[in-house]
């Protein structure tokens, strides 16, 4: 996989429990948007709740918020020091208690790499981002993930992460193509990846 490859990263919507930050999760996008200058200092612990079947399992990749991913306990310790690279690891205390060992990804490298002018911004919504395109000579390739400043309450995956991450998550996962425009169109063309 090209290192020059971006990804989202989207929880696959299986019989897995999945996870809702609830409040934890305003005060991260408010902290991605504004700053911490504005915002303050992040939590140094998220808390969560489980959503679904009591009975499922809980899914490795809870969270769908695309800048709020949430890694379970074996996918966190096989990649937590890599992830470093790019922001913190921080708990989630879900319904009460942190004996589960789930940690939010708290991604603070913001690169300035967005191809304005070959994106696709809304006009209607301010920062969301239809369609982004990257110029290659400013992806930070050197990092696992990383922010944009036109949509900052998004993460988007380098190629070699997304596809540990992959690996890694199997059937909790999905990988949805950013750029380049071909690896997307291809994506289309091959449906959903299988585990």
């Amino acid at each position: 996989m090209s290192p020059a490859a971006v990804y989202r990263l989207l929880p696959r919507p299986t019989g897995a429990r999945h996870l809702s930050l609830g409040p934890s999760l305003d005060r991260l996008m408010t902290w991605q948007y504004y700053g911490w200058r504005e915002a303050g200092p992040l939590p140094a612990v998220f808390e969560g709740e489980w959503r679904g079947d009591p009975g499922a399992r809980p899914s490795a990749f809870p969270s769908g918020d695309p800048g709020a991913p949430v890694l379970g306990p074996r996918v966190a310790d096989a990649v937590g020091e890599d992830l470093l690279a790019a922001g913190s690891l921080r708990p989630v205390v879900i319904n009460g208690t942190d004996a589960e060992g789930y940690v939010l990804y708290v991604v603070d490298r913001v690169a300035d790499c967005l191809d304005v002018s070959a994106s696709l911004l809304s006009r209607e919504q301010p920062r969301v981002i239809h369609r982004a395109a990257f110029r290659p000579e400013a992806l930070p390739a050197g990092l696992p993930a990383f922010r944009v400043p036109q949509s900052p309450c998004v993460v988007y995956w380098n190629g070699p992460m997304a596809e540990r991450l992959a690996t890694l998550l199997g059937a909790d996962v999905e990988l949805s193509p950013v750029w380049p425009r071909a690896a997307q169109d291809r994506a289309r063309r091959q449906g959903p990846r299988r585990p």
